[in-house]
């Protein structure tokens, strides 16, 4: 019926689907499966079983495999150790089922609280990152932030960005000297984008201006 929601539990052991509580060979292939019931659910549960309980961290390869199989909402399960790994599963279109992980606590309810402040999903792992000069309000920069870069500039109070034509972490001044400190660090409503106020020293801009927003279009 419309509305209903039909969520698929597909459990895996070394790439073969298992039933009846684990015990069970299918002979049936993961990825075959997830293909062959998407059409009939609205989100699968998948759950590595030989990394479950485990904490030794999961598996990234089966996930993605999972991940390029199907588009619809997808959760995973099994081995997660830390809120590094979540963060990783979420770029792939996963939510992140902590068990053992949570009960031992090894990731606390804080910092899932913390991890769940900013809405990475939206925009597949980034966020826009607007900065702007603490004592004068002028807008220096726009640059994109992901879980790993805001966790970075949380603990050390140095602006540090994702790059995304590099595809690595950058510390806003590491090269240049131009470095921001943070003074405060804002949400959006939506939590879909920040906001960080700095002490920018020097230029923000690489081509030798305060600001990147310096061209100027006029209004009729």
């Amino acid at each position: 019926m419309e509305g209903d929601v039909f969520i698929a539990a597909v459990d895996s052991w070394k790439g073969e689907v298992m039933v009846k509580g684990w015990k069970e060979k299918t002979g049936r292939k993961v990825i075959e499966t997830v293909k062959e019931l998407e059409p009939y659910c609205s989100e699968f549960l998948f759950t590595c079983i030989e990394r479950e309980g485990m904490l030794q961290g999961t598996s990234m390869e089966k996930a993605k495999q999972v991940s390029e199989a199907t588009s619809i909402r997808k959760s995973f399960a099994g081995g997660i150790n830390s809120l590094e790994e979540a963060a990783e599963l979420e770029v792939l279109g996963f939510d992140s089922v902590l068990g053992m992980a949570f009960y031992t606590g090894k990731i606390s309810l804080k910092e899932i609280k913390k991890f769940n402040e900013v809405d990475f999903v939206k925009g597949k792992g980034l966020v826009p990152a607007i900065v702007q000069e603490a004592r004068t309000g002028w807008v220096l920069m726009l640059a994109y932030m992901n879980r790993q870069s805001l966790d970075r500039t949380l603990k050390t109070g140095k602006a540090t960005y994702w790059s995304r034509s590099r595809q690595c972490l950058w510390q806003k001044g590491a090269t240049s000297g131009n470095c921001q400190k943070v003074k405060e660090i804002m949400f959006d409503c939506d939590r879909d984008a920040i906001l960080l106020k700095v002490e920018q020293k020097g230029n923000a801009c690489h081509t030798g201006k305060y600001s990147c927003f310096f061209n100027r279009r006029a209004i009729k």
